[in-house]
């Protein structure tokens, strides 16, 4: 897939507004939509990448994507994990440290989260169990679906993303506590199979911009957090919303969104996004809101060490994740 800056630039402002949301800044109460754009998002560009693959080669080189991804998601999770680690005992005493980082380190967060509410110091790396349990299933669906023509893999995967959708409308009206709809990755496979059904449409539109963003506002908009709407009706206009804004990348919206430093904080986004909560955590009064002061070196935090992680670590792996294939890996 050729580079699109604005994709970057769509991650950046979505981990802003993640950030904004765990700062609880004035206005940020919505701010939890910039997850389900990194699910729709993702969802489109791996199966865009897996099919191109695909395509062009006959099969997907599975050993190849497994590693590709562990050197993309690991080292950084890694390196923050660690820092926690050693933080622990001054900044998070009361914190069962070890625990936190076993279960955020194997990508267990989404369902301990949802069943046991830990590791709530790494509360965040829910996200990234779910994305990680995406991307262990999601070559071998796109090998299954070459099966079928493009367009009712399309089909396929829009009746997927509907029962995916009614599934956690069904797990909520169950009763079942908040926390257990949210974060476990059943619950969440919505907006990975919209994205990914979005890399199969080949739909390219700028008409789709103002009714997508207006579908975001809206989904974070007028409840609380804690609430139903957030865990049925909303997550469909996130979905619907972050689906329309894809194919609108081009045109004005691509240029706002690759203005300036917007895309070189795209691609810190990843690491912006690990870095953040536990700083956020560690400066936040018990029991309190964080303080303007705080959010601000939340911010600077945040950017500074994962600039360092990403020119220390990420860019150098980069090249090795795009080293010519071994020839004899595909899996068709």
């Amino acid at each position: 897939m050729k580079y699109n800056p604005a994709l970057d630039g769509l991650r950046a402002v979505a981990a802003f507004m993640v950030l904004a949301f765990h700062c609880q800044l004035p206005g940020s109460n919505g701010g939890w939509v910039g997850v389900n754009i990194f699910f729709v998002l993702s969802g489109f560009l791996i199966t865009g990448l897996l099919v191109s693959e695909r395509d062009r080669s006959g099969g997907i080189d599975l050993t190849r994507f497994y590693i590709s991804r562990a050197l993309r998601l690991w080292p950084p999770l890694i390196l923050m994990l660690v820092a926690y680690l050693l933080a622990a005992p001054l900044l998070f005493p009361a914190s069962d440290a070890v625990s936190n980082v076993t279960l955020a380190g194997l990508y267990l967060s989404d369902y301990s989260i949802a069943y046991w509410r830990q590791p709530f110091d790494l509360i965040h790396t829910w996200s990234l169990a779910v994305e990680q349990h995406f991307y262990m299933i999601w070559p071998l669906v796109v090998l299954a679906l070459a099966r079928v023509d493009r367009a009712t893999a399309f089909r396929i995967l829009l009746a997927a993303w509907l029962m995916a959708t009614l599934w956690r409308m069904a797990d909520a009206a169950l009763g079942m506590q908040f926390f257990h709809t949210f974060y476990r990755f059943d619950t969440n496979l919505s907006g990975l199979l919209l994205g990914s059904a979005l890399a199969l449409s080949g739909w390219r539109s700028n008409a789709l911009l103002w009714p997508g963003l207006a579908l975001l506002v809206c989904a974070g908009s007028f409840t609380p957090f804690y609430s139903g709407w957030t865990v049925t009706i909303a997550p469909v206009a996130a979905d619907a919303g972050a689906a329309m804004l894809l194919p609108a990348l081009s045109g004005r919206a691509a240029s706002a969104l690759s203005v300036g430093w917007l895309p070189y904080l795209g691609q810190l986004s990843y690491s912006i996004y690990l870095w953040h909560y536990p700083i956020v955590v560690a400066l936040r009064p018990e029991g309190g809101s964080l303080p303007l002061q705080s959010a601000v070196l939340v911010l600077v935090g945040s950017v500074a060490l994962a600039a360092v992680s990403y020119e220390a670590i990420e860019k150098p792996l980069r090249v090795m994740r795009k080293r010519p294939p071994a020839p004899d890996l595909k899996t068709s």
